[in-house]
């Protein structure tokens, strides 16, 4: 064995502490502390738990109330060190952020001498690299914004808000590990950053093994300019969500992870760097913090001048961030959140059928079952104006029932219009309070006289024969169906499957067959006689086509969850509340846009021959479009956002 080192190994029967600070390669060390588990153990050198980082264990020594099992991993480690053992070795970056008394708790905790390391690195590289572990959590604030109050007293050891360097009982970092332990039994690291193993050299030449022995994997990769951008600019969309323990969870290991995961599929940016404006601060700062180290006399293994030291990089992040992603890349952003915020179901659950699970939640949300993702195409002649003439108004005490696709949205405003149509004497406020349920069902009785004069529902049926049992059972004498051209209303059906986890193409999910509005019309008109139902249009919120890409994301991602082996894939509803309810293009093939032609002249029929009263109005005709590949990042953040506000608020 050979050292660079001035310092020796440690001595027999000591417990080496290693404190972090974090963003000094803490994870790469614990990474192959973990590897090299058993060699070390055949070496001497226990590391408790098997496992190289112990943040949960530290927890729960320093506050004695972490995870449910954080009693039974004190117990264990206790166990493990009772064995025969070289040296022992505990590894927290907690540790470097704790007050002086809950240091104490974790060094009084393990098994002494115990000796603590804290590993330091260049300060103008740290900074951004801290900066983008703040972005993780929720920080919205640009690099430079940042940087302004970390380095608002650069000689001050005080460099709020960063949590390791953040004064805690009026002491900075160092001090208050040794008052904790004692300056002899203190070791700062350095380290080298012309050396890719300078972490793990330390750490063999303190435990006193063979160089080379320690290798870890690269578990915290950094993000790039535009990655860190992409995720504060979805922070401060979410900032209206609290930043609690589940937030963070999500965001970083769904939201971050996702990113670093497809890094190959998104376009390339430069990686983060300190802005030339704060390099000389920065150098202040790690020569203020050498000299600190230096005057209580610890023990020093590398050069202090490193914290100094010009940046490796220099650089502006302003101007990074991406216009565009890929449509596949954002959906898996939504598979890897929905999977996230619902891994203690997934842990549980390992053969979960998606099709059953989504036959449940149709039933219980009252949509129609098992085929809800397939229809056929629906909708009327897209015409202006009435070939059947003015209606006469309902006799009062007539029951009305509204065919209105089963979307909630629309459900509302048609069965609104209806009683205005149908029902103008009735009181205007007999039509406040209409609550839709996600089914459409009208829950609140409408009343024109006696309160059990009249009830309105929502019926989306091409059978006669339950209209006639709605004519019978429930004296539903007059009908309104809902209906514009068939390409608008498919559209709007399909928009609202996507809603509610749909995962086919607007072909695909036309293609299933089902209940076009002239089978429905056609229902209506055998069960409850002509001239009794009335066409209404509603105009919707209409948004242009770039929204298709929104729609995209949410298929896809819908399509994701559907094929994983777990609950969380129903969770897709909580779309439903971003997607457009209407656009002004849609995704139709040439064979799509006959057979919805078809559909609009089997309604024109119905109207031609007095069967069904029309009170349309004007609706623009739709236009196609290609089914889009990117996506805006301003459009996939609301997505993002609401699945993650779904997840974190009570």
């Amino acid at each position: 064995m050979t050292s660079r080192f001035d310092v020796g190994p440690l001595p027999d029967g000591t417990t080496l502490l290693h404190i972090g600070a974090p963003k000094t390669a803490t994870s790469a060390l614990q990474s192959a502390l973990t590897n090299a588990n058993e060699q070390l153990l055949d070496l001497g050198v226990r590391v408790p738990l098997g496992q190289g980082n112990h943040n949960q264990l530290v927890r729960h020594l320093a506050y004695g109330k972490a995870e449910a099992d954080g009693f039974a991993l004190v117990r264990r480690m206790h166990e493990e060190f009772e064995q025969d053992s070289r040296l022992r070795v505990v590894s927290s970056e907690l540790c470097s952020q704790m007050t002086i008394k809950k240091g104490r708790a974790v060094y009084d905790s393990l098994p002494g001498p115990v000796h603590v390391v804290l590993t330091l690195r260049n300060f103008a590289d740290l900074l951004p690299s801290q900066w983008q572990q703040r972005v993780k959590l929720g920080e919205t604030r640009t690099l430079d914004e940042w940087l302004d109050e970390v380095l608002d007293d650069p000689e001050s050891l005080d460099l709020s808000p960063v949590p390791a360097y953040h004064q805690r009982d009026n002491r900075w970092l160092l001090s208050r590990w040794i008052e904790i332990a004692g300056a002899e039994n203190v070791t700062v690291a350095v380290l080298d950053r012309s050396d890719r193993r300078s972490v793990y050299r330390i750490f063999e030449h303190l435990l006193g093994l063979e160089d080379g022995l320690l290798e870890g994997d690269n578990l915290n990769e950094s993000l790039s300019a535009a990655e860190a951008e992409f995720l504060r600019s979805f922070n401060i969309a979410a900032e209206h969500l609290p930043r609690n323990q589940r937030y963070m969870k999500v965001v970083d290991r769904g939201i971050a992870r996702a990113i670093r995961q497809y890094q190959g599929e998104l376009p390339p940016s430069a990686p983060v760097a300190i802005p030339e404006a704060y390099v000389d601060p920065a150098s202040r700062a790690g020569r203020a913090f050498a000299d600190a180290v230096t005057a209580t006399g610890v023990r020093v293994m590398g050069d202090l001048g490193e914290l100094s030291a010009p940046p490796r990089r220099v650089g502006a992040t302003a101007d990074s961030t991406w216009d565009h992603l890929p449509v596949g890349v954002a959906a898996e952003m939504v598979r890897d959140l929905f999977i996230e915020g619902n891994s203690e179901l997934f842990a549980e659950v390992t053969d979960f059928d998606a099709r059953l699970s989504a036959d449940r939640m149709n039933r219980t949300s009252g949509a129609q079952p098992a085929r809800e993702e397939s229809a056929a195409p629906a909708g009327s002649g897209g015409r202006t104006g009435s070939s059947g003439g003015e209606a006469d108004p309902v006799a009062a005490g007539t029951r009305v029932a509204s065919a209105a696709q089963a979307i909630p949205s629309l459900a509302s405003r048609v069965v609104a219009r209806a009683l205005r149509t149908l029902l103008p004497r009735t009181r205007p406020e007999a039509t406040r309070g209409v609550r839709i349920a996600p089914s459409g069902t009208v829950l609140t009785d409408l009343v024109s006289g006696a309160p059990e004069d009249r009830r309105v529902r929502d019926l989306w049926t091409r059978s006669a024969r339950v209209w006639r049992r709605a004519r019978d059972t429930h004296r539903i004498g007059a009908g309104v169906l809902e209906s514009s051209s068939a390409l608008e209303s498919a559209s709007r059906r399909w928009l609202a499957a996507l809603g509610r986890g749909g995962r086919l193409t607007f072909d695909g999910w036309l293609a299933g067959g089902g209940r076009d509005a002239g089978m429905v019309l056609g229902a209506m008109v055998r069960a409850l006689g002509r001239g009794t139902v009335t066409l209404e249009s509603t105009p919707l919120g209409v948004e242009p086509a770039a929204a298709l890409a929104r729609c995209e994301m949410a298929r896809r991602a819908n399509e994701l969850l559907g094929n994983a082996k777990g609950p969380a894939f129903s969770r897709p509803r909580v779309l439903g509340h971003v997607l457009p309810e209407a656009l002004d293009r849609v995704p139709a093939s040439e064979a799509t846009l006959r057979s919805l032609a078809r559909a609009d002249a089997k309604v024109e029929r119905l109207v031609k021959r007095g069967a069904v009263r029309d009170a349309r109005v004007s609706i623009k005709p739709l236009g196609t479009a290609r089914t889009p590949e990117s996506i805006s990042a301003a459009d996939a953040l609301p997505l993002l956002v609401a699945i993650v506000e779904d997840m974190v608020v009570d």
